[in-house]
């Protein structure tokens, strides 16, 4: 149980993990292990309780919560009308959540549900970017009554190509991790060549950290042997019905207000997904920033309004 406003106000709080579980899934078919998520809770920076719902914030591929500290702190909350607790999440084998060696959208989205019943409330946003945004896609479709609205960062609801850039961020990765490197400056050198863009490197090196088994060498905190073999299927995408099957296409399966925020130079969001998008969220917007992959870095205050400001309007059409 994640404490109650009033608590939180004298700032944020980390979540101690419980030990992993076993649940079943809605098909009551099969089972799957799930995992206690690290997660941030922010409370309204003004230290007024926190009476809308949470907003839930899952961060994409090689993230972490800690890329969102500074929206989920201070930007987003200047643009909500309702005081509410921002949180976010770290997905299973990234950041400070639990290493397993299984990985696809199912687990994940499984897990984000379980940390959302958790919550002292009936109801969540629920928020995610690229990979997170696809875990959020399928954890409202399988749990709609649990998450009032969602918000989707720069991806859509279908397979995409295998993009070579995420390919070759791993390869390097990897190639650090077995280098044995004593400092980030060393890591920055052997990334150079393989991602030229320091804004990415600097992303890519945040979960880089001393190895608690090795005194003086660094290793990436995310899981790069379980991500490498869930990399093929990843880019592969069915959203499954309430009983976990593959739904069909006419299927109109989360009928609540959810927005996606497209960045118009990364490719991730077509024109030709629109379509898609509106049979699986009938209720669905989609807002155009002049970004690439990452709207929510690039231009913070902008994606800060939008969201914000796209929440308190629908505060009014939320189903109860």
């Amino acid at each position: 149980m994640i404490p109650s406003a009033s608590r939180l106000a004298a700032g944020p709080v980390r979540a101690v993990l419980p030990p992993a579980t076993t649940i079943s899934t809605s098909t009551a078919t099969r089972s799957m292990v799930t995992v206690p998520l690290s997660h941030t809770v922010h409370a309204p920076p003004t230290g007024e309780p926190a009476t809308g719902d949470p907003v839930l914030i899952l961060h994409g591929l090689f993230g972490s919560k800690a890329n969102w500290r500074t929206m989920a702190q201070n930007q987003l909350p200047t643009h909500l009308t309702t005081p509410r607790n921002i949180i976010p999440v770290d997905l299973r084998n990234h950041g400070t959540s639990p290493h397993t060696p299984h990985m696809d959208y199912a687990s994940m989205a499984v897990d984000v549900t379980q940390l959302a019943t958790s919550l002292p409330t009936d109801h969540a946003t629920l928020m995610g970017h690229s990979l997170g945004g696809r875990v959020a896609m399928v954890a409202a479709i399988t749990r709609p009554g649990l998450f009032r609205r969602l918000v989707v960062v720069d991806v859509a609801p279908c397979a995409m190509p295998p993009s070579t850039s995420f390919v070759r961020y791993l390869d390097i990765m990897q190639e650090i991790d077995g280098a044995r490197v004593h400092s980030r400056r060393d890591a920055h050198r052997l990334m150079e060549s393989a991602v030229p863009d320091i804004n990415l490197r600097h992303f890519l090196l945040t979960s880089l950290v001393p190895d608690p088994s090795e005194a003086g060498v660094m290793k990436f905190r995310v899981n790069l042997p379980t991500i490498a073999q869930f990399m093929p299927t990843m880019w592969k995408f069915t959203l499954p019905q309430q009983d976990g099957t593959p739904a069909p296409a006419h299927a109109a399966v989360y009928d609540r207000p959810a927005l996606f925020v497209r960045g118009t130079r990364s490719g991730y969001i077509q024109d030709a997904h629109l379509d898609k998008i509106k049979v699986w969220f009938p209720r669905s917007e989609v807002v155009d920033m002049d970004a690439g992959h990452w709207p929510h870095a690039e231009r913070p205050n902008e994606f800060a309004k939008i969201v914000g400001e796209w929440i308190s309007r629908t505060d009014g059409e939320v189903a109860s």
